[in-house]
């Protein structure tokens, strides 16, 4: 029997927070005295001493500014977002036109933003776009309650994370991960098909790390869901993007074997 390997150990993880460039140096200098700890299997003195005080600190920091936060590793991503905000503006712009009575209430779009009319400088009043450190902070918590066992306290916490960014490939894979190590197949599908969508916005020096992780979650949730032509492609595109890819290699021997089993060659 295979020895299946789905997750992917948080310290080969930590790198990708060299790549962050968040406004606020000391932010910076928590989450890598949070990683050492992590590193070193202090996950509580991690959460208790480190993570938490920086949310609580970036809460505090935004929770007056009335506008919809957005954390961002790329140019790309912040423009995306602004893009959505802008896109819910109008949005509420055309809900007002039909219905005037709208117009002394202020109009929420999907995104919960108040009504302005002039796109993209509308979203700049309605949104704030940061850098990541807020998100990876709730990110490492998240994971570090995941070696922890506690599930459902991570599942809120990264949760959180992607509030700040819906479109963190790194974010959206844990969270896939949390449903697929529930059994939750067809959830953890889901999640794992956008954290490959998201994978486009990802910093270029770990757009292919992020790509070939949501693609081999895929493959394992399919492989559990007995959608094993879908799987073995999955696997196939992750070995495209990393011929060393050992995970996806041994996901290919696996399904090889379960069709063997089956009769199916």
């Amino acid at each position: 029997m295979w020895n299946r390997m789905l997750w992917l150990p948080l310290c080969l993880l930590l790198p990708a927070f060299a790549h962050a460039q968040e406004e606020q140096p000391d932010a910076q200098q928590m989450l890598r005295e949070a990683v050492a700890l992590i590193q070193e299997g202090s996950y509580r003195l991690a959460i208790g001493n480190k993570l938490d005080p920086l949310i609580r600190d970036f809460e505090k920091r935004y929770e007056g500014t009335g506008k919809r936060i957005y954390g961002a590793r790329t140019t790309e991503e912040s423009l995306y977002y602004l893009l959505e905000v802008a896109a819910a503006i109008e949005e509420g712009v055309e809900k007002t036109k039909n219905d005037p009575s709208l117009e002394k209430v202020g109009v929420r779009g999907p995104l919960s933003v108040e009504l302005a009319t002039d796109g993209v400088g509308g979203a700049t009043q309605n949104a704030m776009v940061i850098g990541p450190a807020w998100g990876d902070a709730l990110f490492m918590k998240g994971s570090a309650l995941v070696s922890l066992n506690a599930k459902a306290e991570a599942e809120q916490v990264l949760a959180e994370a992607l509030k700040l960014s819906p479109m963190n490939s790194m974010y959206l894979s844990e969270y896939t991960y949390i449903f697929i190590s529930n059994k939750e197949f067809e959830k953890g599908l889901e999640w794992a098909t956008k954290a490959e969508q998201a994978a486009q916005f990802s910093p270029e020096g770990l757009k292919m790390e992020e790509l070939g992780r949501a693609k081999r979650n895929m493959g394992y949730a399919l492989i559990e869901l007995g959608r094993l032509d879908e799987a073995e492609k999955k696997y196939k595109e992750a070995l495209k993007l990393d011929k060393n890819d050992q995970k996806a290699k041994h996901e290919l021997d696996y399904i090889r074997q379960l069709r063997s089993e089956q009769g199916g060659g």
